[in-house]
């Protein structure tokens, strides 16, 4: 998607839109958007798997929707729960607790789960 932005004076003749004092130049800019493949280019199959069982376990909680940004991919029930960054051969796991953490991963990708639905 493309964005172009004009000030107002460009639609007057070029004596008038001098003397309105605006920028004239057009800008070009392109909406963002990610993909989720882009998260597992370059990277080993081991981190895909890894994301694949990850995935699999937080949808055995309920209804989850992946949602990649720019260096990310967010988890989300109602709200985010859980943030995922993909590196070369590993997983960053990034989730939502209102304490301190004692319980297995599995317990706490729950538990953040639980959160977001809140």
């Amino acid at each position: 998607m493309i964005f172009i932005a004009i000030g107002l004076c460009s639609l007057l003749d070029r004596e008038a839109a001098r003397e309105c004092g605006e920028i004239h130049d057009i800008i070009l800019a392109m909406a963002a958007e990610h993909s989720f493949e882009d998260h597992f280019e370059r990277k080993d199959a081991t981190v895909r798997a890894t994301y694949d069982a990850l995935l699999r376990v937080a949808r055995g909680f309920g209804h989850v929707v992946e949602e990649p940004k720019k260096t990310s991919i967010h988890l989300v029930a109602d709200t985010a729960f859980a943030g995922v960054v993909t590196r070369r051969s590993k997983l960053v796991l990034t989730i939502k607790s209102p304490t301190e953490i004692k319980n297995p991963r599995i317990a706490w990708l729950r538990r953040a789960y639980e959160i977001s639905r809140a």
